[in-house]
């Protein structure tokens, strides 16, 4: 028998895989492979099969192995050619023995090519002959013997025509610039039989369009050969503008095979860099012929416009294409760009643009999917010069909100309209640049809010312009630092330094952290300037009980005049006067803050909060049970014990591991600790590993088994390891390790700088999380997971992460995902929460069209006629953070139950349902994991686009059917049903490229990132 097929269906045994043994391939081809095992320690006479893994746990099985105990070789033959849609695909050789009903798979290991191939560097000895060959779409293939360069044994799938690459090494050897020409020597490995060879520049190995290129000359060096090139400015004049790699080529037996040219050392790399730095301030027209070097390994020959662009006609003209939504640009270009005298903005452009026709210049939103095409007052194509005019924006803008824009030039040149971003040579985000402003170049009222345009460079150099609030502005302009702040009865008293620009000053002022327009509000209060020895005080007071206080942050600035327009400035504060707050006995027993009692009867508090930036907002919340002087003492007390014994608990190498306010035991937090409990990680990690849960937790039942590793929320135990702690392993914040928004609690700021392995909620698509999780956000997590490599590319691009922080590992939770719905009659409802509705009160939730449209929606007699028809229950989990309005929803509907995170786990509903329907939630990717089906509805799409945001078009790629209509979400429900539920081809497909693994191996692989890290 022979078998191929995935890890869960190869066997109902117990899978153990075990360490390497030693083996070498004697003989290799012919649907046949024969292993040699030196003499060790092993009963060769309970191997039952061969088995190959490669990444997805996939495995070819053989039932039976053919033994020869004298020489201790075993062979096996008659391969099964695998089913399978990728190459290249490499796959871990694995011998396995059955023991008592346990299959034991062990992988096989050569040292002695591994020590010669650590000599010779000859990577000819890790290739054995093919032992299959077949056609995949029109491409021959091969399965090829290989060893790794570790030792390991294994096959690997390749195209046939790819396979010389494999074996040899040609390099670039030297680099040099002779006038308006490269030069080069390329290094190319003999191989025999090869009656051809040579190097040719091409787009791609799969694209036909080459560039064959003759050598000056041709040197005999015995095991290779070394070729001098000379390749002009001038070589792709005439031709399409593109990109073009380097390539060596052999002809052997009429086939032509092309092997990837590598730059050979760093001496060479750093040649071509400079000549490349050159060239991006330099004029290069812009089918002119430019270098680079890709990842510090190969050469790329390029033209300034490096992309195919869009064929004017009649039908298609300028102006349709400019209007384009899919017209964005597909490269970019090197410039600057500054605001005159006049206040004129100007973009310069460095490549010879003498020859474009018509020019435009447009704004792009990614986050927003917005375009604003501005005017071009004037385009001089000698200098390279546009001056643009902004009036357009006004008319543009319907709403107040700040966001920053994508400056992108278009331009007609050889019948093409081409589209690219604009880029500073000389700014290096890599080398510590920031975000850095220009002057203003127009304001205009938005929604009674005066709002400015700011030409900047992000952090990767390109062109932006953000649009902000003209009032916070110059916020980091002018210095404002703290001096004090005390609530006597209802009023808060603020008093600030303000010495280097005391004549300006005016006062201060609260504003609401807002997230929709219309929530803005900012009250002022004027100020008094107080002399006080050599410093100039700033002092003013607040009458909170005149201001309407919102949850959650309101931001304190110092307000100032300049040229007649007001601005604010935020108030900094040193770590010294931080500590000094946070460790003060009056603050302790006074109890700082602004307590009252709220229109429903609740009593919150209104206190400092110094944030990660150091600077002072307040925050407005309700009361809580650790706003205690006893609390504080508790604190304390955990604070002076770790400091006795610091370098006891700091050799314990502590990591804490929890989930959303510690109170939960169900997601990926708690699946990772389980695991690492269950596999004695903490002995192969040097550490301590603790669950931090809420001993009333409902989940606590979950842990308690692993009593010796749970500490209890906020006992002194968890206060003094939270100190001690070097590592926090979640997918929430590092807040949510201990009180969330504490009223100035030192422990909880100490937390801020551990180092966080985030964990995260789902798969990263449908909502944008830069807030949080950006690199330039101080809460960012020290690690990122992924669970595909597509998900990393939106996290490298979007998040501006290093491909080094972000590991593709998958959810901890996926390895405990079974399908378990075969009887179910059950389909699952998770709608998201929203933004801009956390922490508002009950009569704004209630007036919400999230709450009026989920309550039509359940009301609705189609979706109970869809139920009724399909002899369905739909189960509506609602997130924890809105079950406070659980009554609200009174359906009266039998086929419908109302779900909280209280009531059940969703992990469980996950498991039994047969579909789910959600509108951007991430759990769709869970459900899709588990091949099953997912719909859409989003009926308040432009307003979740607007406000939150995605990395994805949700109109296009979405893994299942989208609605905004309760009678379409309907007729989607029952095109389901009637296909039993099945997924269609057309998302089988979105979910293959969702998910890099389909194995219970996601926590193994956590295991292997986190002892990377450096704790």
């Amino acid at each position: 028998m022979r078998y191929f097929g995935s890890f869960d269906e190869l066997t109902t045994k117990k899978i153990i895989i075990k360490d390497r043994i030693k083996a070498d391939i004697i003989s290799s081809g012919d649907n046949s492979v024969t292993v040699k095992f030196p003499k060790q320690e092993v009963d060769y006479t309970s191997a039952v099969a061969f088995a190959l893994l490669d990444s997805h746990n996939r495995y070819v099985w053989y039932s039976t192995c053919n033994i020869n105990s004298s020489r201790h070789t075993i062979n096996f033959d008659g391969f099964d050619y695998p089913s399978i849609d990728e190459v290249p695909l490499r796959f871990k050789l694995y011998i396995v023995f059955e023991n008592n009903g346990v299959l034991n798979f062990c992988r096989l290991y050569s040292k002695s090519v591994k020590d010669e191939y650590r000599s010779t560097r000859n990577k000819r000895i890790l290739y054995h002959k093919a032992i299959s060959r077949t056609e995949m779409s029109g491409e021959k293939v091969s399965l090829v013997t290989h060893i790794t360069t570790s030792g390991y044994l294994g096959f690997i799938l390749i195209e046939e025509k790819s396979f010389v690459d494999y074996i040899v090494d040609n390099t670039v050897e030297d680099f040099g610039v002779k006038g308006r020409n490269f030069t080069f020597d390329v290094k190319i490995e003999k191989l025999s039989k090869c009656n051809d060879f040579g190097v040719t520049l091409k787009t791609s190995l799969e694209d036909d369009l080459s560039y064959d290129i003759s050598p000056d000359e041709v040197k005999d060096m015995d095991t290779h050969y070394i070729l001098k090139y000379t390749i002009s400015r001038d070589f792709l004049k005439d031709k399409e503008p593109c990109v073009l790699n380097m390539y060596a080529y052999y002809r052997i037996r009429e086939f032509l095979y092309y092997t990837t040219v590598k730059i050979a050392n760093d001496t060479v790399a750093k040649k071509i860099s400079e000549t490349a730095e050159e060239d991006n301030i330099s004029g290069k027209g812009l089918d002119e012929i430019t270098i680079s070097v890709v990842n510090n390994k190969r050469v790329r020959f390029s033209s300034v416009i490096t992309a195919k662009g869009t064929e004017i006609t009649i039908e298609n003209n300028q102006r349709h294409i400019l209007f384009s939504p899919e017209f964005l640009p597909k490269c970019s270009i090197w410039g600057e760009h500054y605001v005159d005298n006049s206040g004129s903005y100007k973009v310069l452009l460095y490549p010879d643009m003498r020859e474009v026709g018509d020019i435009a210049v447009f704004l792009h939103c990614p986050s927003r999917r917005e375009k604003i095409v501005l005017d071009v007052k004037s385009f001089d194509r000698k200098k390279g010069e546009i001056t643009v005019d902004f009036s357009s924006i006004k008319n543009s803008v319907a709403d107040f909100v700040d966001r920053t824009y994508n400056l992108c030039v278009a331009f007609s040149y050889k019948g093409n309209m081409y589209c690219v971003n604009v880029k500073s040579p000389d700014f290096d985000g890599a080398k510590g640049d920031k975000e850095e402003c220009l002057k203003s170049v127009a304001s205009f009222n938005v929604m009674d809010t005066v709002v400015i345009l700011e030409p900047m460079y992000d952090k990767t150099g390109s062109f932006c312009i953000r649009l902000r609030d003209r009032l916070v502005s110059h916020k980091n302009l002018v210095s404002v630092k703290y001096r004090s702040v005390h609530f006597k009865k209802n009023y808060l008293y603020i008093t600030c330094d303000v010495t280097e620009n005391m004549e300006r000053f005016t006062g201060y002022a609260l504003s609401y952290r807002y997230k929709q327009c219309e929530d803005k509000r900012i009250y002022y209060a004027k100020g008094d300037l107080v002399a006080s020895g050599d410093k100039t005080l700033l002092k003013a007071r607040f009458d909170l009980s005149a201001i309407e206080l919102q949850s959650v942050i309101w931001d304190l600035y110092a307000v100032y005049v300049e040229d007649n327009a007001t601005y604010f400035a935020r108030v900094s504060v040193d770590n010294h006067q931080v500590n000094r707050y946070l460790f003060s006995f009056k603050n302790i027993f006074d109890q700082n803050h602004y307590r009252f009692v709220s229109s429903d009867n609740k009593v919150k508090l209104f206190f400092p909060y110094f944030t990660m930036e150091n600077t002072l907002s307040f925050i407005m919340r309700e009361k809580q049970d650790y706003d205690t002087k006893k609390f504080k003492l508790k604190e304390l007390l955990a604070l002076a014990i770790f400091k006795l014994r610091k370098s006891h608990y700091t050799k314990k190498r502590i990591a804490l591991v929890y989930e959303k306010n510690s109170n939960f035991a169900q997601d990926n937090g708690y699946c990772f600790f389980a695991h690492c409990m269950r596999h004695k990680i903490q002995r192969r990690l040097n550490a301590n590993i603790y669950y931090v849960i809420q001993s009333k937790s409902k989940d606590y039942s979950n842990v308690e088994k692993y009593s010796k590793n749970i500490l209890e929320f906020m006992s002194l135990k968890h206060m003094v390891y939270a100190l001690a702690s070097r590592l926090l392993i979640s997918a929430e914040s590092r807040s949510n390790s201990y009180i969330w928004r504490p009223n100035n609690s030192p422990i909880a700021r100490s937390i801020r700088d551990k180092k966080l392995f985030s964990l995260r909620h789902g798969v990263t698509g449908l909502k944008r999380i830069g807030g949080i999780y950006h690199k330039s956000s101080p809460h960012h997590p020290s690690m990122i997971v992924a669970s595909s490599d597509s998900e990393k590319e939106i996290l490298l691009k979007n998040l501006n992460y290093s491909s080094n922080e972000v590991c593709v590992t998958g959810l901890a939770r996926w390895d405990a995902l079974e399908d378990k719905s075969f009887d179910s009659k059950e389909i699952l409802y998770v709608p998201a929460t929203r933004d801009w509705l956390e922490d508002v009160d009950d009569e704004t939730f209630l007036e919400s069209d999230y709450y009026t449209s989920y309550l039509s929606l359940l009301k609705s007699e189609q979706l109970s006629n869809a139920l009724e028809s399909n002899d369905l229950t739909l189960n509506f989990f609602v997130n924890t953070r809105l079950k406070d309005y659980i009554s609200k929803f009174s359906i009266g509907n039998k086929r419908i139950n109302i779900l909280t995170p209280d009531d059940v786990q969703l992990n469980k509903l996950i498991m039994s349902c047969k579909m789910l329907i959600t509108d951007y939630s991430s759990v769709c990717w869970d459900v899709l994991y588990l091949n099953k089906p997912v719909l859409f509805y989003q009926f308040d799409y432009e307003k979740y686009k607007n406000t939150t945001g995605s990395y994805i078009d949700m109109e296009r790629d979405l893994p299942g059917d989208r609605s905004t209509s309760v009678n379409v979400l309907c007729e989607d429900l029952q095109r389901v049903a009637n296909n039993n539920f099945r997924i269609s081809y057309k998302y089988q497909l979105k979910r293959e490229l969702s998910f890099k693994y389909f194995d219970k191996g996601n926590c193994v692989r956590l295991v292997q990132e986190i002892r990377k890290l450096r704790w």
